[in-house]
């Protein structure tokens, strides 16, 4: 029986594997060397913190029922805890959703045993079920909430903490986490300048701790 995150990963057909690469292209640029290399990748906090900006709404909620509904003595949770957890919603829109999450690798491992990718903890917010998450600051200057996207031209939410990614070679580094004084409006200029700042430090911690993936 797999055990680990890679020996889950060869155990793959090659239909699933081509779909894990074609949700998550950026696991193989650069070609990784073998399967072990891809699993690292596939669990470092930048490849994840991409997977997860892809995901709507709803499945990201079920990524938090996951990880709510996790065991305190074996850190797993399984396709009924979360549907448990998530009752008065449709069971077949959370199995789909699940069925999301595993496709990608955020979850996998069997429907009685499920592990959340560690990275997720690592890139969402301390608060699962949407109390807390912070809106993001992309790096064309817009905001992201869970709720709605503001444009550069728009002023910041004043509700929310903002985080800035740092990252260097897509990998996570980071962030910087602020909280917007109210009806604040920096400008894209502004805003760009602040993601260049973010890189620099990215590129600064990487030279000082590398990442080999």
């Amino acid at each position: 029986m797999a055990t680990t995150f890679a020996d889950q990963l060869r155990a793959l057909t090659d239909e699933a594997l081509g779909a894990l690469v074609q949700l998550r292209p950026d696991l193989v640029v650069p070609l990784p060397a073998d399967i072990s290399a891809l699993a690292v990748r596939a669990q470092s906090r930048g490849s994840v913190a991409r997977c997860l900006d892809g995901l709507d709404e709803f499945t990201l909620r079920i990524l938090d029922a996951a990880r709510l509904s996790r065991s305190s003595e074996t850190a797993l949770t399984s396709v009924d805890a979360i549907l448990e957890l998530a009752g008065g919603v449709s069971a077949d829109d959370v199995r789909v959703a699940i069925d999301r999450l595993r496709v990608r690798f955020l979850l996998h491992g069997t429907e009685d045993a499920l592990q959340v990718a560690g990275a997720v903890d690592e890139v969402t917010s301390p608060y699962p079920a949407g109390l807390g998450r912070p809106a993001r600051l992309q790096m064309d200057g817009r905001v992201v909430t869970e709720h709605r996207t503001y444009p550069a031209s728009e002023g910041l939410p004043d509700d929310t903490d903002l985080e800035l990614l740092v990252e260097n070679g897509g990998v996570l580094q980071g962030r910087f986490l602020m909280r917007p004084k109210s009806q604040a409006h920096p400008t894209l200029e502004q805003r760009l300048v602040a993601i260049a700042l973010a890189d620099q430090v990215g590129a600064s911690l990487a030279g000082a701790h590398p990442i080999d993936i």
